[in-house]
């Protein structure tokens, strides 16, 4: 990586951090301490190695990324939001609806799964 691209991912990091900081607070709770150490890695592959078009999630060619540590959701939420698939209002909405597009645990019906979705049921 060019110091150029570090800095980009640096920065984005930061931001996965501020947004799930944010989620943390709607709830007064959440695992705020996996999402701040794990904004690295998701900025890494979100900000630089993986192919997604943010504008195109059912777009076949895009790369999956599978997180199967439930407890990491807020971090994989933030990155959705920094990468541009969900926008940012949504992180007002974490956990407090089974509707809403964050939810604590079960898995959505939309494009993209949720980070927490239980085996067999993603």
């Amino acid at each position: 990586m060019t110091d150029t691209t570090v800095q980009q991912v640096a920065a984005a990091a930061w931001r996965i951090r501020r947004y799930a900081l944010r989620m943390g607070e709607v709830q007064g709770q959440g695992y705020i301490g996996q999402a701040l150490g794990y904004a690295d890695v998701l900025a890494t592959a979100f900000a630089h190695g993986m192919a997604i078009k943010p504008d195109e999630p059912e777009w076949e060619g895009r790369d999956r990324f599978l997180l199967s540590h439930g407890h990491y959701a807020i971090a994989c939420y933030a990155a959705l939001i920094e990468a541009g698939i969900i926008p940012e209002e949504e992180l007002e909405t974490y956990g407090t609806t089974a509707a809403c597009r964050c939810p604590a645990w079960p898995p959505t019906p939309r494009a993209w799964r949720s980070p927490a979705a239980r085996w067999g049921r993603a």
